[in-house]
């Protein structure tokens, strides 16, 4: 593994992990999450509670494993505008004051990770199904 790939595999591993342990949060507490969401605006608090829930769990999990990388960095940078713009942005920058500083390090690094090419270890190829396969393999 060159530097390169080991550069895109801490990233992806890195975002992937912060945004499943942010799903696996909300999951864990649904009502809860509901409850605050209601309390910041959320019309749907319950739905957007499970959606964003499997969200972040989902654009995690694809981000780690270097699957649709463009579309789970699309997922990470979606989930932190929603979450900058209902709470963050107002309270100003740094992140001890509440402010967007996190979630916009979150959002730059999975707009990285969408422009990078996965990487050898993780990337998904076309393949004409000659092999018997569904005409897609993970290398």
């Amino acid at each position: 593994m060159n530097g390169t790939e080991a550069a895109r595999l801490s990233l992806r591993g890195t975002v992937g992990a912060t945004m499943i342990a942010h799903g696996v949060k909300h999951a864990r507490s649904l009502k809860g999450t509901a409850g605050w969401f209601s309390s910041i605006g959320f019309r749907k608090p319950e739905l957007q509670a499970a959606a964003s829930a499997a969200g972040a769990i989902g654009a995690g999990t694809a981000l780690i494993a270097g699957a649709v990388t463009p579309l789970a960095g699309a997922a990470v940078v979606g989930t932190m505008a929603v979450a900058a713009r209902s709470v963050h942005v107002r309270n100003g920058f740094f992140v001890t004051s509440e402010g967007y500083e996190y979630v916009l390090d979150l959002a730059a690094a999975s707009v990285a990770l969408g422009a990078l090419v996965p990487g050898v270890s993780a990337s998904i190829v076309a393949s004409d199904g000659s092999r018997g396969g569904p005409g897609f393999v993970v290398r």
